[in-house]
């Protein structure tokens, strides 16, 4: 035995009205949920730029600060041949421009060793020295003395000994 009722105009009228509404419902909730998903990706944006501000930014200027001269400007000489970049935990590695570590080669128990460079003013400053490519932007090491290393002789020292031309304006012809 079959059931052969058909439900009414009005119980189908009803039930298109339920599903309208649940549509408008669904609708509404879809709307919502879309502008919390935007609002949080601009959230998450916004934190990751502050993220990289103080964990990347802030720190690579002050130790090119420390180590470059002029260092708003070299540091754009800089960045045509190397960049800095957080790592996956979050510490700052030098990288060349196709994305490979940069590394320096250090003597370690009578052999040597290449290694990639930390984020030390030490080790980028030898980096760049090292490369000689960065002579002219990089700031003295601050050491002096005859065994200093980027020591010029007679940059304030004393004075050569031998005879020392006489100039006077009467050398230009002006009296």
């Amino acid at each position: 035995m079959t059931d052969n009722t058909q439900p009414t105009y009005e119980e189908l009228s009803n039930e298109v009205a339920t599903l309208r509404t649940l549509k408008d419902d669904l609708h509404s909730n879809l709307t919502k949920a879309r502008a919390r998903v935007k609002e949080l990706e601009q959230t998450v944006e916004q934190q990751q730029t502050e993220l990289t501000e103080v964990k990347l930014n802030r720190p690579v200027a002050h130790l090119l600060e420390e180590i470059l001269v002029g260092s708003k400007y070299a540091a754009a000489e800089l960045a045509d041949h190397i960049k800095f970049e957080l790592n996956d935990d979050g510490e700052i590695q030098l990288l060349d421009l196709e994305g490979n570590p940069v590394t320096i080669t250090e003597k370690d128990g009578g052999k040597e060793v290449t290694r990639p460079v930390r984020f030390e003013q030490r080790d980028v400053r030898r980096y760049l020295a090292d490369s000689g490519k960065f002579d002219h932007i990089l700031k003295s090491s601050g050491a002096n003395g005859g065994g200093a290393p980027n020591n010029h002789p007679g940059a304030g020292g004393a004075k050569p000994q031998g005879k020392q031309e006489n100039r006077s304006s009467a050398s230009f012809g002006l009296r």
